[in-house]
């Protein structure tokens, strides 16, 4: 099972014929369910919001629910120095993210502080007003950086907080514990983001997995 993730990762991915290719996978709006494939987890490397934006040179909106090839010219010469030095992709992408850096340490700094707000439970008016922009220009710039909008953001953490909590209190204490308005409101928000209820989902009872087409990485 892939959770919802508000993260943007570039994967290492080798095809059949041995040939390694980079791809983005894009933050991930409802679970998706697969049927375990016996290949390792292929190599990743997570994006900040401000990365990825400034790197991309394009909307994170873009990518989001989306498993696209890097753009990037020199995404074969990437892929192929990463799959030499698995351990260490920082290193591999620096060249590839050094010339975004100062523009992307600025919107890592500004949507880090936005996230934690809208993580936290603060209405979207009282982020946007802490930090000095129209509730627009937040929902705008959040979406283009984050890939989802700043609703869909709290939506997502809250489900996650639950997902590590699931099983070990009753569904009313991890609803108040989530930020939940209380229990009737977790379970609408479980099942448009889960594709299932809290209780089927920790009884098991899932949606029909898929097969993966993900290619592996060795």
């Amino acid at each position: 099972m892939h959770a919802p993730t508000t993260t943007t990762e570039i994967v290492l991915s080798v095809c059949c014929t041995g040939r390694p290719e980079l791809v983005v996978l894009g933050p991930r709006t409802r679970a998706l369910y697969y049927e375990p494939n016996g290949n390792p987890v292929a190599p990743r490397f997570r994006l900040t919001a401000g990365q990825a934006r400034a790197a991309f040179g394009m909307p994170v909106t873009e990518f989001t629910d989306q498993v696209v090839p890097l753009p990037s010219a020199d995404a074969g010469q990437l892929a192929e120095r990463w799959l030499a030095a698995p351990s260490r992709p920082g290193a591999v992408l620096e060249p590839y993210l050094a010339a975004a850096a100062p523009a992307a340490d600025r919107e890592t700094r500004w949507v880090d502080a936005a996230a934690a707000r809208l993580a936290g439970g603060t209405p979207i008016a009282a982020v946007a007003d802490d930090l000095g922009v129209s509730e627009r220009h937040l929902r705008n710039r959040f979406a283009a950086a984050v890939g989802v909008s700043p609703k869909h953001y709290a939506r997502i953490q809250r489900v996650r907080r639950v997902l590590d909590e699931i099983g070990s209190a009753p569904f009313a204490q991890l609803a108040a514990q989530a930020g939940y308005y209380d229990q009737s409101h977790l379970g609408r928000e479980f099942r448009q983001l889960m594709g299932v209820s809290p209780a089927a989902f920790a009884a098991g009872r899932r949606p029909a997995p898929r097969t993966c087409a993900t290619t592996k990485a060795s």
